[in-house]
């Protein structure tokens, strides 16, 4: 058989068809849905059953032209489409995704990798929501795949590791044993920037496997002074000591990270020649002062010197940053952290004040007192710099505020909370207030 590889334009109306076709598979399978034989005729229905199915093997025969990762991706919404109105044409749809995305990771073109793992785990996702079993399988399918490979195909890739990575998050709340596999295979292609969050997860269920993967991943960034290897460092370093679910880090864990860190610091600094290209480890030092000044004091003060001495080896705007952060006069209550943000010109200095004073009143959880300081002449000045910033912690504070007053029965207090919000923010608030509360409840904030 001769096959033609489609041109731009073929492409692009193939795109266009596909487009066209799933919307009106959209609106067939409603109709379908909620078709009643009291209602309409057996002809009736009949005719808008032909019209789908016509429909349905024109996404299939369409999404041939374009590669199987991209294709599984159709084949996984036209299994969505039908899962309420014919679940077993729906799963046969759901197999030839599942194929298509086995096919196109073993595919030995790695041309296009990134766009067949961003495809991949699109489809994965939807997969989970129609049925967790077969999802997990999937992913086991791929483990083995993986695992199957020759050592060329398990060099360092970005794109392999953020999908291992993401695979692990989307199994780790009913099968941490598969998320702690997929994070050990991750790790085989680098580190990804959400093996962080994956562990953090896993820790939520089973502390024992994310201590697993933890060491592992620690051992990975042993003595690596890559991006990769930083940003890990950085986002872990958020998680470990963030609130994140029900149940933190073991204080142990905690401590053991931040004496690594304090070592890659003192590593970095401790010769001329190498400072250049490892003293960026000291990019998100000041952010931890305040924790190693709890865990590790007699750390405190190498520390602080530590990252004086590979300041002249960042960027400028971080130089006066990190100045100001281990410098022992730094401000520290609410009103000090306000009126320096004030008066300070450097912008970014600025910002920062600004988020450590909404942050010392959200980790108090005074958000009334956070509504008034934004709403305030003071909070203007944040908003002139960061009016993105200023509506993410406005909003964040009105949806706490209200979810108190609310779980308190203070009907009142919750929808003058909602009122006061900014009419640009308030749907945003609303919808993640109907999110929070029962469904029953969703109509009483619309």
């Amino acid at each position: 058989m001769k096959f033609e590889v489609p041109n731009i334009r073929t492409m692009k109306s193939t795109f266009t068809s596909l487009v066209t076709s799933i919307t009106l598979i959209i609106f067939a399978c409603g109709v379908i849905a909620q078709i009643s034989p009291i209602e309409r005729a057996q002809a009736e229905v009949t005719k808008w059953q032909a019209r789908v199915d016509g429909l349905t093997k024109e996404i299939a025969s369409e999404a041939s032209a374009v590669p199987d990762s991209e294709r599984a991706m159709y084949l996984a919404l036209l299994a969505q489409m039908w899962w309420e109105v014919n679940q077993k044409d729906a799963r046969v749809h759901l197999r030839a995704a599942a194929n298509k995305i086995l096919n196109a990771l073993r595919d030995d073109d790695k041309s296009d990798l990134a766009k067949k793992v961003e495809y991949s785990q699109k489809t994965i996702k939807i997969i989970t929501k129609l049925d967790e079993k077969f999802a997990q399988d999937l992913v086991v399918q791929i483990e083995k795949l993986v695992n199957g490979s020759n050592a060329d195909n398990r060099k360092e890739n970005p794109e392999m590791a953020e999908l291992y990575a993401n695979l692990g998050l989307q199994m780790v709340e009913k099968k941490p044993e598969i998320a702690l596999s997929c994070g050990f295979d991750s790790l085989m292609f680098g580190v990804a920037g959400s093996l962080p969050r994956l562990i953090s997860e896993l820790n939520i269920r089973d502390t024992v496997k994310a201590e697993l993967l933890y060491s592992r991943a620690m051992a990975k960034v042993e003595e690596n002074y890559s991006e990769a290897s930083l940003l890990f460092f950085n986002s872990l370093g958020r998680y470990l000591f963030d609130v994140y679910g029900p149940k933190g880090f073991s204080e142990s864990i905690r401590r053991a990270f931040l004496s690594k860190y304090s070592d890659r610091v003192a590593t970095a600094a401790l010769y001329e020649t190498d400072r250049p290209a490892r003293c960026q480890i000291a990019y998100f030092a000041p952010a931890v002062l305040s924790r190693v000044d709890e865990y590790l004091p007699n750390q405190s003060l190498p520390f602080r010197q530590n990252i004086q001495t590979c300041n002249p080896y960042l960027s400028g705007v971080l130089q006066e940053m990190n100045r100001a952060q281990t410098n022992v006069d730094k401000p520290k209550t609410l009103d000090e952290l306000v009126r320096t943000a004030k008066e300070t010109k450097d912008m970014h200095l600025k910002v920062r004040y600004w988020r450590e004073a909404l942050a010392l009143l959200e980790n108090e959880k005074k958000y009334d007192e956070t509504i008034s300081l934004l709403d305030s002449t003071d909070g203007d000045d944040y908003k002139a710099i960061s009016p993105i910033g200023w509506d993410n912690w406005r909003g964040s504070a009105a949806f706490q505020a209200a979810l108190v007053s609310f779980e308190a029965k203070d009907l009142p207090s919750a929808y003058r909370v909602i009122e006061q919000t900014p009419k640009r923010i308030r749907p945003e608030v609303r919808m993640r207030l109907a999110t929070k509360l029962k469904p029953a409840s969703d109509n009483l904030f619309y």
